[in-house]
């Protein structure tokens, strides 16, 4: 698995901010709350440092505004978008996956395994194109090997 978290040189600097979820009528997603790595910029202002599975509108890099309640940092609000995309995928094919997954990298994207096997999260940089990325998945959405949704699109 590729992970952002490669990138980043002081490990000790990272800290996790939990976002609290709602679960739809369909028990998803399958968690109640989900933690991000993130870099403290200023107080109380931090970089998000890894791609959300389960939280919408927060992408790798963003800044957010985070609090401390009983010892734990909570998410309070997105404070500063950087221009990357959040997406998911989920693979009905899992004989299907490092193909994609190299792919993804030769676009220039980065991605996480989940901890359900056919979920994986994917940052599309600003650099990379966006639409050449969707071109890419359109071909195996269309043979019924995957779907994603966006996570975190530009606004």
């Amino acid at each position: 698995m590729k992970s952002l978290n490669h990138q980043i040189k002081d490990k000790d600097a990272l800290s996790k901010i939990n976002f609290l979820l709602e679960q739809d009528e369909d028990g998803w997603p399958p968690v109640t709350a989900e933690s991000l790595w993130a870099i403290e910029r200023e107080e109380g202002m931090y970089e998000i440092a890894n791609i959300p599975f389960f939280v919408r509108g927060i992408a790798y890099g963003d800044i957010v505004k985070a609090s401390t309640e009983t010892g734990e940092l909570i998410f309070e609000e997105k404070v500063e978008y950087l221009g990357h995309i959040t997406l998911r995928i989920i693979l009905y094919d899992l004989s299907c996956m490092k193909r994609v997954c190299e792919e993804l990298e030769k676009l220039g994207c980065d991605w996480e395994g989940s901890h359900l096997n056919n979920l994986i999260s994917v940052d599309v940089p600003p650099q990379s194109e966006y639409e050449n990325v969707l071109e890419f998945l359109r071909i195996y959405i269309e043979s019924e090997q995957l779907e994603y949704e966006e996570g975190a699109i530009p606004e």
